[in-house]
């Protein structure tokens, strides 16, 4: 995989936790298409939802100043690409979360 396309594969990433950092969705919206969706766990709350509901958390909560992560994996197959990011300190919670894309 070139520089670049690891690139352009990790900003989204970037700006999903700057976002939290900051305390503000309009970071993290850059970096989703507007029917991005998040599948999970929340306090064993199952959440499949449109990312608005990440936006509306980080918007309605202060800054995550202390939040600090790390890109553990990114892989890339043609136009399809997943990368594993593992979150610390979210409001004091961790969390493992995976992003998927694909581009026509």
């Amino acid at each position: 995989m070139e520089i670049n396309e690891y690139e352009k594969i990790v900003m989204p990433i970037n700006q999903y936790a700057q976002g939290a950092i900051a305390g503000t969705s309009l970071i993290m919206k850059q970096g989703f298409h507007p029917s991005a969706q998040i599948y999970g766990y929340l306090d064993g709350k199952l959440l499949a939802d449109p990312m608005q509901i990440i936006y509306d958390y980080v918007d309605q909560h202060p800054p995550a100043e202390d939040l600090k992560y790390v890109i553990r994996s990114v892989d890339q197959e043609g136009n399809a690409a997943s990368a594993r990011i593992e979150i610390a300190n979210w409001h004091g919670d961790t969390f493992t979360d995976f992003f998927h894309t694909a581009e026509n």
